[in-house]
């Protein structure tokens, strides 16, 4: 009779930490990295909205900035920046990491101009 406690004991046992270790890997598997590009519309120490243009629409998204968020400088309103971000479980944005593209106010990259032609044509020679 004992024996048979200790049996059902330790199958429930290890039962439970079956069961422990699938919920713990559905909800790793549910933490999915992204990224998205725009522009710094607000920022906090904690929060930042960014700017982001589809088509002729724009759309304001939100995300949490927490002490582990790897901040490249000081994060300033007009930025082109990129934001690396996963969903947690209440469904906001988590910042992992936000990258400077373009500083606020710099003129965009001209393109490089192109070298004047070089001429072709055959130069004459005079005989005397």
């Amino acid at each position: 009779m004992e024996e048979s406690v200790r049996r059902i004991a330790l199958v429930r046992m290890i039962a439970s930490g079956v069961v422990s270790t699938i919920l713990l890997s559905a909800a790793n598997a549910q933490e999915k990295h992204h990224q998205a590009t725009g522009t710094i519309g607000t920022s906090s120490p904690t929060q930042l909205v960014l700017l982001k243009q589809f088509g002729r629409n724009q759309a304001h998204w939100n995300f949490v900035l927490n002490p582990k968020t790897k901040l490249e400088g000081k994060l300033t309103k007009g930025e082109r920046v990129r934001i690396y971000y996963y969903d947690d479980p209440k469904g906001q944005r988590v910042a992992e990491q936000v990258k400077i593209i373009e500083q606020a106010g710099a003129p965009p990259a001209a393109p490089a101009k192109a070298a004047p032609p070089v001429s072709s044509a055959p130069q004459s020679q005079t005989t005397h």
